[in-house]
């Protein structure tokens, strides 16, 4: 999608895309049809975080860019989403994370990331700018809001912050490592907001079986809890409440995630 971007004056892009074991022919797909497209080729244990963090350094090095910008692999853009989203950033003034709204791709257009506008601390909780899965006129969206935290997906990132912070902490391999490196980047008093006007549109039910709006079994539920590559897993989300929020209050949001996550899931697939 991103061979028909409109870029600004004085902008270039490359597009780096890191195929990690994949057996369904993307990497042949890319070396046929889309020779411009530079390669990194893992051998099928990266996951999320170091798939992303490999990209990087591949950037980093052989590339030398100003920004790089953080893309899953099942969203779909229009020709204006980089100007944009620069566009966007340039109004901010100053180095800073510039995110993307993040819509259904099906119709009609549900948001699912509009940014979050607060947190409060006691007890914890985080509100959307829109109601999450409400129904969006992509139209109506517009203009630069602050956000506390980012997902992977459509972010704008200075080089010089990435490689500040070290890029994202493969010791989340799967989750939270996007958000993590949002909030290790605001502790560095690095300003984050979400760009309304640059939109990803993804297939929403096609996202990951541990994602919290979709319907799966008791039995997947409880198996996510232990799967280091889930959401939900229990080790990861105690290791983002250790970092992230404050360590006498510890046991207090650690037991307000796990409550939360087991009254969704009941709610979502267990009351008819």
């Amino acid at each position: 999608m991103l061979g028909s971007m409109t870029v600004p004056d004085g902008y270039s892009f490359e597009i780096v895309c890191v195929v990690d074991g994949s057996t369904d022919g993307t990497l042949q797909m890319l070396q046929q049809d889309f020779p411009h497209v530079h390669i990194v080729c893992g051998g099928g244990n990266w996951w999320y975080t170091r798939s992303m963090n490999e990209g990087f350094r591949y950037a980093v090095t052989k590339l030398s860019p100003d920004f790089v910008l953080t893309l899953n692999d099942d969203i779909a853009l229009k020709n204006n989403y980089l100007s944009e989203l620069l566009a966007s950033y340039h109004q901010i003034g100053c180095d800073c994370l510039m995110g993307s709204v993040s819509l259904s791709l099906e119709s009609p257009h549900v948001i699912t990331f509009s940014g979050t506008r607060a947190e409060r601390k006691f007890p914890y909780s985080w509100k959307p700018y829109i109601t999450f899965m409400s129904v969006v006129d992509p139209a109506e969206l517009h203009g630069v809001l602050p956000s506390k935290e980012l997902p992977g997906r459509g972010i704008l990132i200075p080089t010089r912050i990435l490689t500040e912070l070290n890029y994202f902490d493969e010791d989340f391999p799967q989750y939270h490592s996007d958000f993590d490196f949002c909030l290790r980047a605001a502790k560095k008093k690095y300003p984050i907001y979400v760009a309304y006007g640059a939109i990803l549109y993804s297939h929403v039910m096609k996202t990951s079986n541990s994602s919290t709006y979709k319907k799966i079994t008791t039995a997947k539920f409880l198996k996510n809890l232990f799967n280091p590559y889930s959401r939900k897993h229990i080790g990861q989300n105690a290791r983002y409440v250790w970092r992230h929020k404050p360590k006498y209050m510890f046991p207090y949001f650690y037991s307000k995630w796990f409550l939360l996550v087991m009254i969704n899931h009941v709610r979502v697939n267990i009351i008819k």
